[in-house]
């Protein structure tokens, strides 16, 4: 871009000649045949305009003035607008982050979504509450998960699957021998062998002191929940 001379108080040398004829041109062409080029007495030096700061304000120009004034001033309003946009922009996301992060240390800031279903865990186990089992998924050769706990104090419908061949509805956690891990290692913590009928753990069991080998998982369920599990089974 150029820049003139005058309006940036440069010092710039002029042709003393103030006509040319005959001129040719870096493409071959020849201009000033007949009628004499006559140069501006208004002297232009090149000046950079590929600026790429923010915000984008007339004083980026540096020492060489290439605005007009309306320019100028759109320059102005448009850098003032964007800088007013990002300070914004930063106070509500960053800052309404930081403050619920202060806020939390002193005090609870969590609030619920939604509303209470009346809904338990225990009203749903076998359609949409399962628990989280310890159990080995997707074993080679095995067309189930292979478990590596002791499930007889727990509901079996917080499984998640079942094998289709067991047929055990007395005791349907039998159903789940055959893929349980625990019953191939004796352990003085086994109450069972594998396919004998379950027994359920008592407090003189939750007395001793025995360490196990495989993991615990326990479910407590509400007392409405134990009374209505027994009056389906009675």
């Amino acid at each position: 871009m150029l820049c003139s001379c005058d309006a940036n108080n440069k010092e710039c040398i002029l042709p003393e000649t103030q006509a040319f004829t005959n001129v040719l041109l870096n493409n071959g062409t020849t201009i000033g045949t007949t009628t004499p080029i006559v140069p501006s007495r208004e002297g232009f030096y090149f000046c950079n305009q590929d600026i790429n700061e923010f915000p984008p304000l007339p004083s980026v120009q540096g020492p060489d003035k290439w605005m007009t004034d309306s320019q100028e001033m759109l320059s102005n309003m448009y850098g003032i607008t964007c800088l007013v946009m990002l300070i914004t922009y930063c106070v509500l996301i960053f800052g309404k982050r930081t403050l619920t992060s202060v806020l939390s240390l002193i005090k609870g800031v969590y609030k619920p979504s939604g509303c209470n279903q009346n809904k338990d865990f225990s009203s749903g186990i076998g359609v949409e509450s399962f628990g989280y089992i310890p159990q080995l998924m997707k074993v080679p050769m095995f067309h189930f998960p292979l478990l590596i706990c002791d499930i007889d104090d727990i509901d079996v419908g917080l499984m998640g699957w079942k094998d289709p061949n067991g047929r055990d509805e007395a005791e349907p956690h039998r159903s789940y021998d055959n893929h349980n891990l625990i019953f191939d290692v004796p352990h003085e913590t086994l109450r069972r062998s594998r396919n004998e009928a379950v027994v359920k753990s008592s407090k003189s069991d939750g007395e001793k002191k025995r360490r196990p080998i495989f993991s615990v998982v326990k479910h407590y369920p509400p007392e409405w929940a134990i009374r209505a599990r027994e009056n389906q089974r009675s």
